[in-house]
């Protein structure tokens, strides 16, 4: 779960710089120096997922599990976390104040507490209806990596499809974005 939150916390970090932004109007001053929407984007994400591969790996050791895969756990942890700097960047990009976004990032909790609770307690044949979660999918592969009984096929299913979530969410909100920075 721990794994889980600090991807979250890197989505709310992104929405909190981007507010801070627009309110300092850094976001509109973007379109007039040559750095390009998708240098912005790409800079504003590199400081959410580095914190959050850095967190995640700390946070393993320091609570003794050195013997785990660390770069499998690094890899779930990154396919999970672009998940939130979406969320984050779109967020950030419709809230006005600091407030706003962050109890909207909030909101991203209870998908996330969703999935683990249907992956806790649901039965097998009824957790297809979390299948659509990407919480669900990193949850799990974080549970097998942590269990040591993950092998790499598995983990790269699992990863194939927190992406393609992660992708279908990227296409919806992809005009968002860009219009958020205009």
């Amino acid at each position: 779960i721990l794994l889980l939150m600090i991807s979250m916390l890197a989505g709310m970090l992104i929405a909190m710089n981007i507010v801070e932004e627009k309110m300092d109007q850094t976001v509109s001053a973007i379109n007039v120096t040559p750095t390009s929407r998708r240098a912005f984007i790409l800079g504003k994400s590199l400081t959410g997922m580095v914190i959050a591969l850095v967190s995640s790996i700390a946070c393993l050791l320091i609570t003794g599990f050195y013997n785990v895969n660390l770069g499998q756990a690094a890899l779930v942890v990154f396919s999970s976390t672009i998940l939130s700097l979406l969320i984050g960047f779109i967020q950030g990009l419709n809230s006005d104040d600091v407030m706003e976004a962050a109890g909207s990032v909030k909101l991203m909790f209870l998908p996330m507490a969703g999935s683990i609770a249907g992956y806790e307690f649901v039965t097998g044949n009824w957790q297809i209806f979390f299948y659509w979660s990407p919480f669900y999918w990193a949850y799990k592969a974080n549970d097998m990596i942590l269990s040591k009984s993950v092998n790499w096929p598995q983990l790269v299913l699992f990863i194939g499809i927190i992406l393609a979530i992660c992708g279908a969410v990227y296409a919806l909100l992809a005009p968002r974005i860009v219009k958020g920075l205009q």
